[in-house]
Order: structure tokens, then sequence, then C-alpha cells
């Protein structure tokens, strides 16, 4: 059911091939001894080359073969190349950075992974070089300390034209960092950011072509600005060059669960693994960047306990990392616990008292769960702690944009797009805010209805009476009545659609509903249009998720606001459906109560998932009666989970429901004459 991404088919082992000057003819062997583990791209010919150099010293060519995730058991005997091994590979607890002989920046390159910010911070300030001050800048910066942070920048700062002018690849990667840091702690204007990528691009273009340190740092810039498929592109050629770095595989797992790809996700975090199990296979030391994943991933699958086990397993090995520490206030949010949320961020203030790391995790974690008010206020408290940082201002404009609170938006994308002029998703925002001041609005008793001035305030004119209709009619089923005039729009192409929902275009609908705000696509035939459609009753489907929402306090799960939105519908199930249904039944193809959250993200099972969550709909309108779906939605918010809610209301587990359900829809199915 997942299209073969490139990421997939990188961990499939499909080849790279990259423009590194190197053709494919001639293809120099692969020392058995060298071959990376399996799920990892075969080397690039450039790499193998490298490394077969004939005039290279023995321990030119163990260097480059660690350099390039290439070793041998044998160059992990000497403890300086196990400890280069060990922090490429992810295995920052390893115990050879406690060995004498460990040079001290590899030795604080592990305590900074770690989370052992303050043992590092003596370490490094013990270090004269650039790659040391840049470290200790950043290690500064993770405990709040601006200022001193800014001061040991200056020298390394000043230091870059002369690293550019020698073209030292190093230097210039060391250089690029300390930018970036600054322009997160002073608000740098866009000049920087065309800066680094310009000095990237010599690295990799004129320096060095196979240098992934820099091909690292421009991946990491370019997904920074919301741009996935160039950052994607970079991370794939990161891992031709060195299939074992452990920060690429990290940012690409990260990528997969951003784009709900459960299966790629997982598929990461088990290559994280074996970089781990490479390094140490005696040992039981979990991959710290893979537990973050999965436990990013259960985030997104709106499972908190799953998602709090990964973060418990690595915080055993990695007590002081920020990063389990402020995943975990985010995951404590899923409880709607404020007190619960509170006690978890003082936890990492503990670590690091004056960053808003904490602050930012939590605020993103209500934002997804459409927890609007609350989620303001957590990045709003980011944003003061940090006021340079655009990530705050940014997350929360996206997310008053969701909550139809357009003035506020504004403001704080503005200031967001002050700060980082190349985030694509701001950018689109800003420029349909500032469209939508050129609108019209008309207002009746339960809406505000707004349209680009010209024809389709003809349908704006018509809808008034039928929308106050509907409106009337679900709130009697559904026995709820708005505290707000919910905000309908009517996009005038798909494109406008797409970027009012998700900030960026190309979503394959006409309609949707954010719970306060519903944006529609004018029915109309064009180019940018997705064409005629009955749009009675698709307001219909999404001011029921707009009530239902609201009834929930936004909290219902995902596959039953969509049932009871189909089920609002009130239209007869027509054959395909139907035939769908039965065939998926009969299959054993059914979605189970996990899969069908996840199904409504992927055009292949988008189907099947509005089908059959409106078939469970019934079945408990059916076994249990009308008010048992209105019951759930009253225990959902309160703050009930779904296993929890069901057993409470139906007297039923999840498994026990979707078990009931099955032979419930074989005697279904059999009544309309499909069995």
């Amino acid at each position: 059911m997942i299209r073969a991404t490139p990421v997939l088919r990188l961990l499939a082992s499909v080849g790279l091939a990259l423009s590194v000057g190197v053709t494919a003819s001639a293809q120099p062997s692969l020392n058995p001894d060298m071959a990376p583990p399996a799920g990892a791209p075969d080397p690039l010919p450039a790499v193998l080359r490298i490394i077969d150099l004939p005039y290279l010293s023995g321990e030119e060519r163990t260097e480059r073969r660690v350099f390039h995730g290439l070793w041998t058991e044998a160059d992990l005997e000497s403890t300086e190349t196990l400890a280069r091994a060990a922090l490429i590979s992810g295995a920052y607890a390893h115990p050879v950075f406690d060995r004498d002989g460990v040079p001290p920046l590899l030795r604080a390159q592990s305590l900074v992974r770690s989370g052992e910010l303050k043992r590092a911070i003596e370490l490094l300030e013990q270090i004269d070089s650039n790659e040391a001050r840049v470290l200790l800048a950043e290690s500064l910066e993770k405990l709040g300390e601006f200022d001193r942070a800014r001061a040991v920048l200056q020298p390394v700062l000043a230091d870059l034209p002369r690293a550019d002018r020698l073209s030292d690849a190093q230097g210039i990667v060391a250089g690029v960092r300390a930018l970036r840091l600054q322009a997160k702690l002073d608000g740098k204007p866009a000049s920087e950011y065309n800066r680094m990528i310009g000095l990237l691009s010599k690295v990799h273009q004129q320096i060095d072509r196979l240098y992934w340190p820099a091909l690292l740092l421009e991946a990491e810039l370019l997904l920074e600005k919301g741009n996935r498929e160039s950052g994607t592109e970079v991370l794939q050629q990161v891992l031709a060059i060195n299939p074992m770095v452990a920060e690429a595989w990290r940012l690409l797992g990260d990528t997969q669960v951003d784009g709900l790809n459960v299966d790629g996700a997982a598929s990461v975090a088990r290559r994280l693994d074996l970089n781990v199990e490479r390094i140490a296979p005696d040992r039981a030391m979990p991959s710290l960047d893979a537990e973050l994943i999965r436990a990013r991933r259960w985030m997104r699958e709106n499972d908190p306990d799953r998602a709090a086990s990964f973060l418990t397993r690595a915080k055993a090995w990695y007590p002081r990392s920020r990063d389990i520490a402020a995943l975990h206030a985010g995951v404590e949010a899923m409880s709607y616990d404020p007190a619960r949320t509170e006690r978890a961020i003082e936890a990492y203030a503990e670590l690091s008292p004056g960053s808003p790391l904490a602050f930012l995790r939590v605020g993103e974690s209500l934002s997804e769960r459409r927890q609007y008010a609350e989620a303001a206020e957590y990045l709003r408290r980011a944003i003061a702690m940090q006021p340079n940082d655009p990530r705050g201002h940014a997350e929360l404009g996206l997310l008053l944009v969701q909550a139809a609170r357009d003035a506020d938006a504004y403001e704080a994308l503005s200031r967001a797009q002050e700060l980082d002029p190349f985030n694509v998703r701001v950018a689109n925002s800003i420029k349909l805010l500032e469209d939508l001041r050129t609108w019209e609005t008309i207002e009746s008793d339960n809406f505000l209805v707004r349209f680009r001035p010209g024809l389709d305030g003809v349908l704006a004119r018509e809808m008034i009476e039928p929308i106050e209709a509907v409106h009337a009619d679900l709130v009697d089923i559904y026995d709820h009545q708005p505290d707000f005039k919910a905000v309908l729009e009517l996009a005038p192409d798909n494109q406008w659609f797409a970027v009012r929902i998700v900030g960026m275009p190309g979503i394959h609908t006409v309609a949707a509903a954010t719970g306060p705000l519903i944006a529609m696509e004018v029915p109309r035939i064009g180019k940018r249009s997705m064409g005629e459609y009955d749009w009675l009753r698709v307001f219909r489907h999404e001011y029921a998720h707009t009530i239902t929402l609201s009834k929930t306090r936004n909290r219902i799960p995902h596959w039953f606001t969509e049932a009871a939105a189909v089920y609002s519908e009130e239209a007869p199930r027509d054959f395909s459906r139907a035939q769908l249904l039965t065939q998926a039944l009969l299959n054993g193809t059914l979605f189970d109560m996990r899969e069908i959250n996840l199904a409504f993200t992927r055009t292949d099972s988008r189907p099947q998932a509005y089908a059959q969550g409106h078939w469970m709909y019934e079945f408990i309108a059916s076994e249990w009666g009308e008010s048992a779906p209105l019951q759930l939605m009253e225990a959902y918010a309160a703050g009930e989970r779904e296993d929890a809610a069901m057993t409470a209301v139906l007297g039923i587990s999840q498994q026990e429901f979707f078990e009931r359900f099955q032979e419930w829809a074989y005697r279904d199915a059999s009544s309309w004459g499909m069995v």
C-alpha cells in the first residue's frame, strides 16, 4: 500500500547514481570485509576508488574507510578509529569513549549527543579549534545560555573568510554551522542563508565531492526551510557516500514520520538499529535516533503509551538527553492533563532551564491535535524564551491559520518570515492571508461565508439558506451547538484551497474542515479546479466535522469523525462501495483499529477507509443505539482514549469491538446479497 518512494528504494539497497566525476564503467570491486550492513545502498564507485588508491599508506586507507563507513574489523582495533566509527553509527554511549586515547573532541561529541552538556562544555573549553568552538556554542544554546554562545561564535565567524580562501572543507563547514547558529540566535537576514548554501555548494562541487558533512549540513538547512523533497535528495547523496551516517538516517526517518509513512519510518529505525548493532554487537545498546523516530511515529498515530515506551528505553542509556525530555513533554501533552504536561516541562527545565525546546514540542503536539488555544499558549511561551528563533513564530502562525484567526496568524507569520524568508509554508500562507483581505463576507446566524469578489458571490449568496438548514439538522442529530460561527471559505481553485489547509499546494480533494474553518473549492470546470460536484452534500459532510470536533473538543479519533461525517450525508451506500467492503471482508483486508486512521492519509486506501468507517458507525448505532456514538463523543471530550471510551460506553475493548464488527459485517453484507 506504500508507493516506491526514493527513500524506500534506498532502503531496498538500490544503488544511487550521483554526479561525482566517476562513470559506471570499470567499477572497482568491494572488499567483502568492508561491505555495509543489509539495507544500506551500494557504495559509490568513486568512494571505492579513493580507498583503493595505490599510494595510500595503511593508516590513510583506514582513515578513509572509516570516514566512508566501510571499515573492516581490523580497522576498529584502534581506540580512535572505533570512537570515530561509533559516532558515525549513532552509538553515542559506546564504552570506547571512556578509554584513554580517545581524542578530546570525539569524547566531547559523544557527550553532546548523549545529552551530557555540562561535561562536554568543560572539555570543549580546553580545545583550541573552530570545530570545538562551534560545538561549544551549540551546547550553550541548548542550555539557553545565548549570550555565551554568541561570544564563542565570534572567532569562528571571523575565521570563515580564511577557510573559504584556502578551500578548507572542514573549516567551511564549521563556519556555516556558526552562521546557522548565529542566525537562530540573532534573527539574521536572508543573505546569511544564501551565503551558507553557497559555501556548502563550493565544498561539495569544487573542493571535495565526497565530503559528506557538507552535504549533511545542506540537507538540514533545506529541511528546516520546509523543502522536504530537495532535503531528502541530498540525504540520499550522503548515504551513498557513507551508508552509516546515523544523523542522515535520523533526518530521513523524520521526513517519513512527517509524511505519515509509518512503514518507511519503521524501516529507517531498524536501519539505525543495525548501525549500532554493527559497532556494538555484544551490547543491548539501543539507537537513540531510532527510538526517537519510533516515539514520534507513535505520537502521530495517537498512541502516547507506545511512544513513551520507546523514550523510556532510550532514557535508560541517555538519561540527560534533551531530545528525549522535550519529546516526553509532547507525549504528556497528549493526555490533555495540564498538570502532567507542566511536570514534564519542569523536568526538561532541570536539564536546560533557558531552552524553549520543551514548549515547542508541547505546542507542536497539541497543534496536531487541534487543541488550538492550549497549543498557542505553549508556543508563545517558547517565543518568549527565544524571540529570534523562527520555529515558534511559524508554528504559531500556521496553527492560527487552521483556527481561522487570520489577523493573529498574519502577525505571527510575518515575524516568522522576517526571521526565515525561505520557509515555503510560511510564504504560501502569508500570500493567502493577504489575498483574503480583498474578499467579501456574508454573515448569517451561524456562518461567515467568504469569497473572492466576482462570480463566486453568486454561489455564496445562494448557499446561506441551505447551509443554515444543514446546521439545524446536524445540531439536532449530534445534540450540540458550537459556540462560534463557522467560517466557510469558497476557494477559487485547488491550489488556493490546498495552501489554506496545509500551507502547500497538492491536496487532491475539494473540501476540508479544521474545526472552526471549512474550505471548499468552488465547483467549476477548469485547469486549476477539481471539477463540478454536489456542494451541498460535501458541505454537510464537512460541517459534521465541525460539529463533532466541537462536541469532542477536537479529541475525536480520525476514523470516527470521518465515519460520522459520511453517516451525516444520509446518502445510500452505492454498489461500488458495497462491493469494496464485501471484498475487504471476504479477503481479510478490513483495516484494524490502528490501520484505519492511517488509511485516510493514503490515496490508494482512502476509499475503503471512508466506507469502512461509515460501516463501523452503523454497527455502533445498530447494536448499541443511536445515542451510543454521542456517548462516545462525550467520553472523548473528557479526555478518554479510544479503548477506555469503548470499554466505558460499549462495554467492550477496541479489539473486541473489531472482532464483533467483523461478525456483524458478514451478516450485514449477506443482507445485501453480496455474500
